[in-house]
């Protein structure tokens, strides 16, 4: 923001520059000599040497053809015009010097002569590297600096000031006759208590008590004689005393000064007319120069030309032209009189930002006067400062409100600000360099409609004929499906409602909505989901919007879940539907290769909705028996606001060795569970140990409400309320935590096989078994309901081949963007390769981006890792999985094709080898005799798996002859 500074502050950054030529002084000297060296701009007669003498010539002229006793007003002087006169003529001057040195930046100094009066002051102006010093000689010449003569400043116009023969033998030099004393401080603070502009009669007799342009111009004062600005004349003397005073540059030093003190006053009075006399005030008979609010101003348009501004009116807003280092500063609040808190998920915490727009030269610091109460919170402070950048037309401060969503649906409260500046001057507050509060801010907080967490989910799966396919470990497809389900139940929430309608040739509801606790029934137990027919995918998401849509869904967060394993076949086909049948956010899993899933189409319903759509790939080895199970606890995950913090792999052994598994927990994390996948739960012991050593076993949850442990069919996980533990709160929250993953003795599983009275789950212990070979894989998920998250959108111009997958990754904490310091990587498999580790770049503002080509057909699947810390300082870690498919065809038009009439038939087509195991009996003995050798079997080291502008007349101007000041006492 261009400020016109105090040349003090120029001077000492000057003296303290190695390279002065870089400072703001230097470039403000320099392009006043080269003003001096260009072309006048004044047309005949007024045509000067230079462009510099135009303005010499310009204010001789507006002092030109009055009598020296004449009281006034003139034009630009002795009267109203005072100000606003010499605001233009600065203006245009300013201008000039940015276009002749190509430096926008240049900005006029001022030079406080009320307190830098002697050289021995920092901010004296007067030395050889600046403007030279005092006149030398009989001829007062100055004889040294850049405007001495013997440098090549010469007066080409120059009124004389003295009947002295050497000095007017030498008015083409600079002159100067340093006499008397400077305007005191008294003086200025004299002139600033004044409330009124000018009053009649409009001239030098104006009273003072009533005429702060009069104070100030300087003929009335609390000094004998001049005062302020004529006495600053009078002290400089030589060229500074006749019209032609602007051939010291020093001239355009001290009217900067007297700008700066209108513009001071203005700020101290906002109430009063900033100008006098009015455009109601009626003219006086035979007046002369008297000029109105509105009334064009003399002396000025004529000369400078089009783009004057010479209507006081014009000229009041001096922020428009200018700053001044002394001004204060305007603060606008740019989020309003209020901020909002809506939808916020209960137990999470919402940022809103409190934003001021701040024009200031100077630092402004603001404050917090009354804090928020209930669940708000004011992030930092006590104090928020705004420190200017001159680079800048205006500063941004933000001022974050937390809300923490507990309690009533509806809350109110307010926090009140202040803004205050350090009043070195002494202008305006009552002692000088005290603070100055400049703003005071009321903002209101409201937040409404706290969104609980529970959720309504609703299953359209896949019965098709090919969901008999034997896919990994020997099991089918239907299997891994009914498996994935049976885990998905068991990690919602009690208080959740989950749905399931399935999809073969003909669709329909086999689970109406109902609470979690209630149970599924018979869907994964009987033969609801067992294969038979086509896939009539549009039908199924049909029966899944009326299942979410229903009035059996009646929790917030809702979501449909839909998986396939074939391309829609039977009409309706999805591009076919209503609009709006799908209009939940929906998740899709596509259990197969690409291209053979019905991508297409379930990639834009899921990215139309704010889902996103995951293909498997070949699910057909052993080390794939958990893909399914674990997109859908991603999918389950991703649809209850949760994020995942880990997720590693490995193998256990009987009587092998632990497995121990870090994670770290936040302070913005709110809760956690940890969830192992795995084909033997109930072999598993699964413990933690929080960031204060203490273990949590199977049996905390007796005095622990907390903690909960659960074991289903293919799952256990712990889930934690944090802080974990009522003994330990600050040891069992933020930290590094361990999972550590046993499997428990032999005989103890072996007797709780023996009382096992369900014997279907016997059944799939051994089925299990006899794939494990010797080992028991298992897939650990640590999730989190966070504060902080995690999230990767993945687009694809073209499904071929050599197409370019584009991942862009974003980390918000409190609902902001986390920026600095975090660091995205993706760990890349597809056909071909394996975990392959790829960088994300950081765009800078919270997000990260990665391209990737996608050289061979099929599935590929990207590992999005993020690790940094938090606004708090804690490490996190999160990941999450997404996947991109091509294949050859695959830009070619959608078009389902509608099954033959056999693949219509309502038959199970169940493979042989599912149907075998089915009536298969159970033989306890053997399921005791397998343990026990694997128990034998010599353990193996098995790593965990990870993924990461007339003629002149004579004299002394600023002395009226025989004129007393009334106020003027002993100087």
């Amino acid at each position: 923001m261009r400020t016109r500074k105090n040349v003090r502050k120029l001077i000492v950054e000057y003296n303290a520059a190695a390279d002065k030529t870089t400072t703001a002084l230097y470039r403000f000297r320099e392009a006043v000599v080269a003003l001096k060296a260009a072309p006048s701009q004044l047309a005949p007669p007024h045509t000067q040497a230079n462009r510099y003498d135009d303005y010499v010539y310009i204010h001789q002229q507006s002092m030109a053809g009055h009598s020296n006793n004449d009281p006034g007003p003139h034009p630009g002087h002795r009267g109203p015009t005072f100000f606003p006169w010499h605001r233009e003529f600065l203006r245009r001057f300013e201008q000039d010097l940015r276009t002749v040195a190509g430096d926008p930046s240049i900005c006029l100094p001022y030079w406080d002569w009320s307190v830098d009066r002697t050289s021995a002051d920092p901010g004296w102006p007067f030395f050889t590297d600046f403007l030279g010093g005092d006149g030398t000689g009989a001829g007062i010449v100055v004889p040294d600096g850049p405007f001495a003569s013997a440098n090549g400043w010469v007066l080409a116009i120059a009124d004389p000031f003295s009947n002295n023969a050497q000095h007017q033998a030498n008015l083409d030099k600079l002159q100067r006759s340093f006499n008397g004393t400077l305007p005191t401080r008294a003086a200025v603070m004299d002139a600033l208590a004044v409330d009124e502009y000018d009053v009649g009669p409009w001239n030098i007799t104006s009273a003072g008590a009533q005429s702060f342009r009069n104070r100030v111009e300087g003929w009335v004062g609390p000094q004998a004689g001049a005062n302020t600005h004529n006495r600053v004349h009078v002290f400089v003397g030589g060229s500074m005393l006749p019209g032609t005073s602007p051939n010291d540059p020093v001239f355009f030093l001290n009217h900067a000064k007297e700008d700066e003190l209108w513009a001071v006053w203005m700020q101290k009075y906002p109430g009063v007319p900033h100008y006098l006399p009015l455009d109601s005030e009626p003219l006086p008979a035979g007046h002369s120069h008297l000029v109105r609010l509105s009334d064009h101003m003399e002396s000025l348009a004529e000369y400078f030309g089009a783009g004057t501004i010479d209507r006081p009116v014009d000229l009041l807003d001096h922020k428009a032209i200018t700053w001044y280092d002394t001004d204060l500063p305007d603060i606008v609040v740019e989020s309003g009189p209020a901020l909002g808190f809506t939808d916020v998920p209960a137990g999470l915490t919402q940022t809103k930002f409190i934003r001021f727009r701040v024009r200031t030269p100077r630092t402004v610091s603001f404050s917090v006067t009354a804090a928020p109460t209930g669940n708000f919170t004011v992030l930092g402070g006590p104090d928020f400062p705004v420190v200017p950048d001159e680079a800048n037309d205006s500063e941004v401060l933000e001022i974050g409100v937390q809300f923490h969503a507990v309690g009533a649906n509806v809350q109110v409260a307010a926090v009140d600000l202040q803004a205050t500046v350090v009043d070195d001057e002494g202008y305006y507050a009552a002692n000088q360099g005290d603070p100055f509060v400049v703003g005071t801010f009321h903002v209101e907080l409201v937040a409404s409609n706290i969104v609980t967490t529970d959720s309504s989910l609703a299953l359209v799966l896949d019965r098709s004929g090919s969901m008999a396919d034997v896919a990994a470990g020997g099991a089918t497809k239907s299997t891994l499906l009914k498996r994935a389900v049976g885990v998905v139940h068991s990690l919602m929430q009690p208080t959740d409602e989950i749905g399931i309608a399935r999809f073969g040739t003909t669709a329909d509801v086999v689970l109406p909505m109902t609470a979690a606790s209630a149970g599924l029934g018979t869907v994964l137990t009987g033969t609801a989901l067992d294969p038979a027919g086509a896939t009539a995918l549009g039908r199924g998401l049909q029966e899944g919007s009326g299942l979410i849509n229903g009035p059996g869904a009646t929790k917030p967060n809702k979501a449909v879940i839909v998986m396939t394993d074939g391309n829609e076949n039977i009409p309706p086909f999805v591009d076919d539907l209503p609009a709006g049948t799908v209009s939940q956010t929906t998740f899709a899993i596509g259990l197969g290769l690409p291209g053979q899933v019905s991508d297409p189409v379930l990639d834009a319903v899921a990215a139309n909705t704010g889902g996103y759509l995951l293909v498997t790939g070949d699910v057909s080895s052993d080390t794939e028996r958990f893909t399914l199970a674990k997109f859908f606890l991603q999918v389950l995950k991703d649809a209850t606001l949760n994020q995942t913090v880990v997720d590693p792999a490995g193998d256990l052994l009987w009587n092998g060795g632990k497995h121990v598994v870090p994670f770290q927990v936040a302070d913005t994390d709110v809760s956690v569970d940890v969830v192992v996948l795995t084909a033997l739960p109930f072999a598993l012991d699964l413990r933690l140990v929080t960031p204060s050593g203490v273990e949590i076993t199977r049996d905390t949850p007796a005095t622990e409400p907390n903690v909960q442990y659960v074991v289903g069919d293919d799952v256990a996980y712990y889930r934690l309320m944090l802080p974990a533990l009522a003994a330990d709160l600050a040891g069992s929250h933020r930290g590094r935590w361990q999972a550590v993953l046993t499997l428990r003795p032999v005989d103890e599983v072996v007797e709780e096989i023996r009382t096992q009275e369900n014997r279907t789950t016997v059944k799939e212990l051994l089925t299990r078994l006899r794939t494990a070979d010797k080992t028991v894989p298992y897939n650990l998920s640590v999730h989190t309901f966070s504060n902080l998250r995690l999230d990767v959108e993945l687009a694809q111009k073209s499904r071929e081949p050599g197409s370019t997958a584009t991942l862009v990754a974003s980390l918000h904490e409190y609902d902001v963007p986390l920026i600095g310091g975090a660091k995205v990587w993706a760990t890349v498999s597809g056909p071909g390769y394996t975990g392959v580790t790829v960088p994300f770049d950081d765009l800078g503002d919270g997000t990260h981006r990665l391209d990737r080509p996608l050289k061979r057909a099929g599935a590929h699947r990207f590992v999005v890792h993020a690790e940094g810390r938090t606004s708090g300082g804690d490490p996190f870690t999160r990941e999450t999985l997404v996947t991109a498919g091509v294949w050859r065809g695959g830009d070619k038009p959608w078009e389902p094709k509608e099954a033959s009439d056999e693949e219509k038939k309502e038959e199970r087509g169940r493979d042989d080898k599912a149907e075998r195991a089915g009536e298969s009996t159970v033989d306890v003995g053997k399921v005791a005799e397998r343990l026990r050798r694997a128990a034998q079997a010599e353990p193996l080291s098995t790593p965990v798996k990870r993924r990461d502008r007339r003629p002149g007349t004579p004299g002394n101007l600023f002395v009226v002859e025989g004129f007393v000041n009334p106020e003027g006492g002993e100087d």
